[in-house]
């Protein structure tokens, strides 16, 4: 979605934080139970099983419609681009942690300060790593775009 593909994915768990039917292409899905381990999900876990027919129907549409799913996949990285950047996701990190560090938040959570100063140095580390990649893929969608425009001369 960041770089404006058209996104297909179940209309089901985390991802609908930032998908929705104007910036992306949502499956429906029937709630079943998972009947055996398999990675990470256990036997009896919760499994949204996607509509497979609707999702072809998106991949045609997608591929005969492209002009109109370029418009989705734009809004889609309008969005994903202000809604996810590190600045935003760091300042509600930001807030998450003062309530946590807080009176009431130690109080509830049972703090030690030394747990917090690890978590912090933690979220530091990821923010600064996140922050990285993120200035190394501007950079190479840059070299890609330059490319794309020198063929085009």
């Amino acid at each position: 979605m960041f770089y404006g593909k058209p996104a297909i994915a179940t209309a089901y768990s985390s991802n609908m934080d930032f998908m929705n039917l104007k910036n992306s292409f949502l499956l429906l899905f029937e709630v079943t139970a998972t009947t055996e381990n398999f990675g990470p999900y256990q036997k009896g876990n919760v499994w949204a099983d996607p509509d497979i027919d609707q999702a072809a129907h998106f991949m045609r549409y997608v591929f005969e419609n492209y002009e109109r799913a370029k418009q989705v996949g734009a809004r889609g990285a309008q969005e994903i681009r202000s809604s996810l950047n590190p600045q935003v996701v760091g300042s509600t990190i930001k807030s998450r942690l003062e309530h946590i560090i807080s009176r009431k938040g130690r109080k509830r959570y049972n703090l030690t300060k030394e747990y917090l100063e690890y978590q912090a140095t933690a979220w530091r580390k990821t923010a600064q790593l996140t922050q990285t990649e993120l200035e190394q893929t501007q950079f190479l969608l840059q070299q890609a775009q330059s490319e794309l425009q020198g063929l085009g001369d």
